[in-house]
């Protein structure tokens, strides 16, 4: 009896081994879980939160932690903000739903590095940029278009048609084809492209103040910002296409809008001038966030 009593011993001791291994293993295979990226500070109506590995969304609050690989869902008439530990912010339009499928801050080692998934709706984009980083890219996908930022304020809306409109605010967006990252523009503040599904992007074109207003429709009201700009002055009877860069691109990107589901109106600028006798100048605004946060300084 002793040596049976001895491989009961053996097995149990065994069992409770494997256990302990198993806890001891479970919190490393979740860690990209268990730091958080970001936190909701500001919402308004329904919004929903879905954790990678859950089947049931969770809904969201102010305060709510945001996560790597985190899927937000907007309802109609809900919107949100989340600010990133790198303090930079997105500003989550009605109707919305898009992953964080990256978000990396390491100042010691002077590298942030974000991305985000939009599967449907609007986001606009704060970037912060972090001079001396030796990397720094932030960069939003959707279904028809891959766009990448270093540090600057931007827009992207995607409709349920696929096409991907994004608007440039501050400093320069990259804009390519999801098909063909070679076939890309550079887009200029206040300038917008759209990408269709199996399309490049279009030539940029200077935003008006209605393509604007509609571009902003379903953010909340604080992530707005001014609603009129000043562009580069208009020859009589036409409009004046904003400068591109087309290194490394196309330069044969269609002119068209896309397909009719994009609302937008024929493009037109408004222009304010101060003449004297020698020279014109033009003054040009741009939309920023108020009190926009500072870098951190760590």
């Amino acid at each position: 009896m002793a040596p049976l009593k001895k491989d009961r011993a053996s097995s149990f001791l065994t069992l409770i081994l494997f256990i302990v291994g198993l806890l001891i293993l479970a919190p490393s295979s979740s860690l990209a879980q268990s730091t958080r990226v970001g936190t909701v500070t500001i919402i308004e109506g329904r919004a929903t939160v879905l954790r990678a590995g859950q089947v049931k969304a969770e809904v969201i609050k102010v305060g709510t932690p945001i996560f790597q690989n985190d899927t937000i869902r907007t309802q109609p008439g809900g919107k949100l903000r989340v600010v990133f530990i790198d303090r930079s912010i997105i500003s989550v339009g009605s109707n919305t739903s898009l992953k964080i499928t990256e978000y990396v801050f390491r100042p010691a080692k002077k590298v942030r590095s974000g991305g985000l998934r939009l599967l449907w709706g609007k986001v606009k984009c704060f970037v912060n940029d972090f001079l001396g980083y030796r990397r720094k890219k932030f960069n939003v996908t959707t279904s028809t278009a891959v766009i990448g930022v270093r540090g600057t304020v931007f827009l992207v809306w995607l409709t349920f048609d696929q096409v991907t409109s994004v608007w440039a605010i501050q400093k320069v967006v990259q804009v390519s084809s999801s098909l063909d990252p070679k076939q890309f523009v550079l887009l200029t503040p206040n300038t917008i492209s759209q990408i269709a599904r199996g399309k490049i992007p279009t030539k940029p074109i200077l935003v008006t103040p209605a393509q604007m207003k509609q571009l902003q429709e379903g953010l909340l009201k604080v992530d707005l910002g001014p609603t009129t700009t000043t562009g580069p002055s208009t020859t009589e009877g036409g409009t004046t296409e904003a400068p591109t860069t087309t290194e490394g691109g196309t330069t044969e990107a269609p002119t068209t809008s896309g397909p009719t589901t994009t609302l937008f109106l024929p493009p037109t600028t408004t222009t304010t001038t101060t003449t004297t006798t020698t020279t014109t100048t033009t003054s040009t605004t741009y939309n920023l966030l108020p009190g926009f946060p500072a870098p951190p300084s760590n």
